[in-house]
This record gives structure tokens, sequence and C-alpha cells, in this order.
């Protein structure tokens, strides 16, 4: 019964930690909320037209954070691509072993484009 309440202990005051470094998993959380939100800014406004300090508040975190992460525009701009690549095209192999038509093989891989972009 003591240990059930030492744990719950503990999870509360990780739940009510701030400041000082993330745990593992929340640090996790961040960077792919930053790249969500890096993705939709690249698609939405472009390279040029989208800014580092924009990605920081719409994904409500700190300037300093984000540089952590990603030192530069370009650094996460890579990311963005490899993320997104992987999600879109990722499934290709699989297609290829497909035995099913290729028009609904293509079909499938449009349909799957589509759910990563909206």
């Amino acid at each position: 019964m003591n240990s059930e309440r030492d744990s719950d202990l503990r999870q509360e005051k990780d739940s009510m930690r701030r400041g000082g470094r993330p745990t593992a998993e929340s640090a996790a959380e961040i960077t792919t909320r930053i790249v969500q939100v890096a993705t939709r800014a690249f698609l939405d406004k472009g390279y040029a037209d989208t800014g580092m300090e924009q990605i920081a508040v719409s994904a409500g975190v700190a300037k300093r954070s984000l540089y952590a992460r990603f030192p530069t525009k370009e650094t996460l701009f890579r990311v963005v691509v490899r993320t997104y690549s992987d999600q879109t095209l990722g499934h290709l192999p699989d297609m290829a072993e497909d035995a099913s038509p290729l028009k609904d093989r293509i079909l499938d891989g449009c349909l799957r484009v589509l759910e990563v972009v909206l």
C-alpha cells in the first residue's frame, strides 16, 4: 500500500514539475510538436516566409528550446522533409509487394499523402 502511495506522489510531483529539463517523454513530445508546427508552417507559407520565432510561438516553446533541438531553420527544414517523406512515401516498399492492381495501389498511395497533408 505504501509503495502505491509513493508511486502516486512521484507521478503527481512529475506532472507538476515546472522549469528545468523536461522528462524524456516530454522532450520527445515537444520535438514532435515542433516538427508538426514547422511542417504546417512550411507548407502554408513556404520556406522563406517561415520564421523560427513564429514556429516557437506556435509550438508553445521557448526559442531556446527550439534552437537546442534545431540550431538553424535549415536543420529543422531537413527534419521536416525527412519526416514528411517517411510519412508519405514510407509505404512504397509495401506497395511494390502488393498484388492488387496498379491503379488501386496508386490511388491508395495518393490517399495516404492526402491524409498527411490535410
